[in-house]
């Protein structure tokens, strides 16, 4: 099933279903009424719209303020990728928000819903393609990328790949992705990152204290994806 709503109609109904008045990352909305008369106007009819609200889009919501395992994906593009998924009993909820007024502020929310165990296709399938990167997978420890080129003759294998990988953050981007999945009754988080580097291709990145990058196709990002919410 599925549902578009305004990002004013999700904030209320959200607010509705969970008594929370922040929403949830990465979706945002933003009041535009010009004065507090418009305001409170817009407020009543949102209520009223709650009241009226399908039972199972409610239950769609209850699904991402208490999941299993929720997903939250939001890319710094040309136009702001937000994505958040939850699933929980065998169900899953994907909300979708197309751009808004600014890079800040979402607009249009779709809220669809189906099986969990397709929560990463149903990901994958709302971001954009791209061909993997030409640089082969490079590996470094955090520390020596950060760190600036001591010269050649200092340079160790390591420190060279660490060069490399700095090179390669430092290019130009077209998509930067970042991807969290939290599992309920775990403390554990999972951290993905994807770079679509411009007139090259995609990488994804991993590791805290080491870090991994590695030319990703969709079946590999998809693959990625759907061992950290199986976790």
């Amino acid at each position: 099933m599925s549902w578009v709503l305004s990002s004013a109609q999700f904030a209320s109904l959200w607010e509705s279903v969970t008594t929370l008045d922040r929403l949830p990352y990465p979706i945002t909305h933003r009041d535009t009424e010009p004065d507090l008369t418009a305001y409170e106007r817009a407020q009543t009819e949102l209520r009223h719209w709650c009241a009226g609200a399908d039972p199972k889009l409610r239950a769609a919501l209850d699904t991402v303020q208490h999941p299993s395992v929720r997903v939250q994906v939001y890319a710094e593009a040309a136009t702001p990728i937000r994505l958040l998924g939850a699933a929980r009993a065998g169900v899953a909820t994907l909300i979708e928000q197309a751009a808004g007024p600014d890079r800040e502020f979402g607009g249009e929310v779709r809220v669809f819903t189906g099986p969990a165990h397709a929560i990463a296709g149903s990901i994958m399938q709302a971001l954009p393609a791209n061909r993997p990167g030409r640089t082969t997978a490079l590996t470094a420890h955090h520390d020596e990328v950060r760190r600036p080129d001591r010269g050649a003759v200092l340079q160790t294998v390591e420190s060279s790949a660490a060069t490399r990988l700095r090179q390669l953050l430092l290019r130009p981007r077209v998509c930067t992705g970042f991807v969290t999945v939290e599992s309920a009754g775990s403390s554990a988080t999972t951290h993905l990152t994807w770079l679509d580097v411009a007139q090259d291709g995609r990488y994804l990145l991993r590791g805290d204290d080491v870090l991994h990058a590695q030319p990703c196709d969709p079946q590999q990002l998809f693959g990625a994806l759907e061992e950290a919410v199986g976790r």
